[in-house]
């Protein structure tokens, strides 16, 4: 998979508090259109940092859409969204993985974090659109051999 900033969604973003808070990168696809037709697009989270709470804080990503408002002022439509993430699971490494539904027609594309039940003290993530293939490949240290 290429991961490349013309795709970037979010970069260290790091949620703190209990509310919603957006990403302040957003995509521009330079024009209308549904990115799901004819492509194989999935929106791709990788945690950064780890996330720790004062409290059992968890975490809910939604990709938003805006068919002509970069701002995101009104008429957002909500794309594809994680569900609620407990915090013991928001460790460095874990990966989000949703494929890109067909039928939504945005030109801007934006992530939304919503923090609830106790604000986040410290973690980051990252956030990409992608077409490649999503490769499950699990990585082994140095030495590793498998028989």
């Amino acid at each position: 998979m290429i991961l490349d900033i013309s795709t970037r969604l979010a970069n260290a973003f790091a949620p703190t508090l209990v509310a919603a808070t957006a990403a302040a990168d957003y995509l521009d696809l330079l024009a209308a259109a549904d990115a799901g037709m004819g492509n194989d697009w999935v929106w791709y989270t990788n945690i950064g940092l780890t996330f720790t709470s004062g409290g059992a804080g968890t975490l809910d990503l939604t990709l938003q859409g805006n068919l002509t408002d970069p701002t995101f002022s009104s008429d957002n439509l909500t794309i594809l969204d994680s569900g609620v993430i407990a915090l013991a699971t928001l460790v460095r490494g874990y990966e989000i993985k949703l494929k890109y539904p067909r039928g939504f027609n945005v030109r801007y594309l934006r992530v939304v974090a919503t923090i609830a039940t106790a604000a986040m003290t410290a973690g980051n993530l990252s956030s990409w659109l992608t077409n490649d293939d999503m490769q499950d490949v699990k990585a082994y240290p140095a030495g590793y051999q498998v028989s």
